[in-house]
């Protein structure tokens, strides 16, 4: 029920199911359709608040936990939490990832963190004209 209410964008139903089953073993897809929930329906905190507590429940934060987490940051532009974020992770963090942050610079407008976000994706598969692009497009938007 969870999947289905966070594929539909209902995040407040969600939490109320998640609140509802506290006592259970949430699972990896669970963390990530609550989490994306909370991203698209504007629920920061409340993500970043059940973010934290993914260890509680003997799951280790894998990448598309972290990826949710940074789409949750993007939407509303905490871009320097994002920063955090990526220093924090335990894995190397995926082109996908660095292209959610660099969406999120090209709708902040926020050129430099874009300069730093595009060098990885780039440096993974130099061959992707889409970081080009996206760098591109951020810089021009900015008078560059």
């Amino acid at each position: 029920m969870i999947t289905g209410f966070a594929f539909h964008g209902y995040g407040s139903k969600v939490l109320q199911l998640w609140k509802m089953q506290e006592d259970a073993s949430p699972d990896n897809v669970t963390f990530v359709s609550v989490l994306s929930a909370c991203s698209h329906s504007g629920l920061a905190d409340q993500g970043i608040k059940i973010f934290s507590s993914v260890k509680d429940h003997g799951i280790e934060p894998v990448v598309e936990h972290y990826g949710c987490l940074v789409d949750l940051l993007a939407r509303p532009g905490r871009l320097s939490e994002e920063k955090d974020i990526i220093n924090q992770m335990l894995m190397k963090p995926s082109r996908s990832i660095w292209g959610g942050i660099l969406n999120a610079c090209q709708v902040q407008e926020d050129v430099e963190t874009a300069e730093i976000a595009s060098r990885e994706p780039l440096n993974l598969d130099p061959e992707e004209e889409g970081g080009y692009t996206l760098l591109s497009n951020i810089n021009a938007a900015s008078g560059r």
